[in-house]
């Protein structure tokens, strides 16, 4: 079946698996590096070794 815009729709069951992404927190204070970390929207992460809030994560 296709949809309005002539792409073919999917059935549940046939549907793609989400895609899951691997994410790191680094510290940029102490080099800190916690693997599988995830934040919440407008939520202040910190590290676990310094409590810096100074940290960015990078995507696998």
């Amino acid at each position: 079946m296709y949809s309005a815009n002539g792409r073919k729709k999917e059935n549940k069951e046939n549907a793609k698996e989400p895609k899951h992404f691997s994410s790191s927190m680094i510290c940029n204070k102490c080099g800190f590096i916690e693997e599988n970390s995830s934040a919440v929207f407008g939520e202040k992460s910190m590290c676990n070794s310094c409590m810096s809030t100074d940290v960015r994560f990078e995507y696998k």
